[in-house]
């Protein structure tokens, strides 16, 4: 089976403002857009109903919803990622230490121990290993490709 799925754009959900003032029934709307009637009768039902429907509520929802599905970027603020290192590398704390102290001062910055201390060491300061030790530090380095300027040498 191949579909491809599409989000509604506003050009459709204009449409579907259009088409629902005009007294028009959620198969009708579909058929006029291509679309699954579920597809309509559910835009129609998340966006204020059949007559309470604006296209640029619907639309600003739809963005609303879309930014809050995303994951959230952490250690961004360049004054936390520092603290943070700071904290582990020069002092000795552990993860735990960090989340804790900051929460105990009462501070606005709040920094969970699974941020610090990744499973899979990407983007985190630390990760766990097994049976090597407690913590393997990591730092994430970017990769350079950079051509050769001499031949490396060969193996013998």
């Amino acid at each position: 089976m191949n579909t491809s799925y599409k989000h509604l754009s506003m050009d459709e959900r204009e449409k579907i403002m259009v088409l629902l003032s005009l007294g028009k029934s959620m198969g009708i709307i579909a058929k006029q857009l291509n679309r699954a009637k579920s597809t309509i009768c559910r835009e129609i039902k998340r966006n204020g109903g059949v007559d309470n429907y604006l296209a640029i509520k619907a639309n600003c929802l739809y963005q609303t919803r879309r930014q809050a599905c995303r994951p959230r970027l952490k250690l961004t603020n360049p004054y936390v990622f520092n603290l943070v290192q700071d904290k582990l590398f020069n002092h000795q704390w552990s993860p735990e230490q960090i989340q804790h102290r900051l929460a105990l001062e009462g501070s606005q910055i709040t920094v969970s121990y699974a941020t610090i201390l990744g499973k899979s060491g990407k983007a985190c300061f630390v990760t766990l290993v097994d049976r090597c030790s407690r913590f393997l530090i990591c730092t994430t380095v970017k990769a350079k490709k950079q051509p050769w300027s001499v031949k490396p040498p060969s193996m013998p």
